[in-house]
């Protein structure tokens, strides 16, 4: 592979992973809204309140890590490292992050186990 060809290979993955982080900003925003929002709940008899807080925490997790890893892709090409051990530990609560996230492991040839 050529200097060029490993640039833009590079620059392939990266995009990927700016548009995964974007999905989940959108995702983070979406329940902060949702929370925010969210009725006045009983004490201590609303699951899905703290269902909605723990999905939000882990999406700010999620975003968190993947701008990380995508920074890294962006300076140096040793990121490599860091987005496969993303990948593995990455949790997909819809079809879009999903899919995101096997667009990227076929980019850098991860297979799904």
């Amino acid at each position: 592979m050529t200097r060029q060809e490993a640039g833009r290979g590079r620059d392939g993955v990266a995009a990927l992973c700016r548009e995964l982080g974007w999905h989940a900003e959108a995702r983070f925003r979406q329940l902060n809204d949702e929370i925010r929002h969210y009725p006045t709940p009983i004490a201590r008899c609303d699951d899905q309140l703290t269902k909605l807080i723990e999905q939000r925490d882990r999406a700010r997790s999620e975003l968190e890590r993947i701008a990380a890893v995508a920074d890294g892709i962006q300076r140096s090409a040793s990121a490599t490292p860091a987005l496969r051990k993303l990948l593995a530990e990455a949790v997909s609560d819809d079809d879009q992050t999903a899919a995101l996230l096997a667009r990227l492991r076929a980019a850098i040839g991860v297979r799904e186990d």
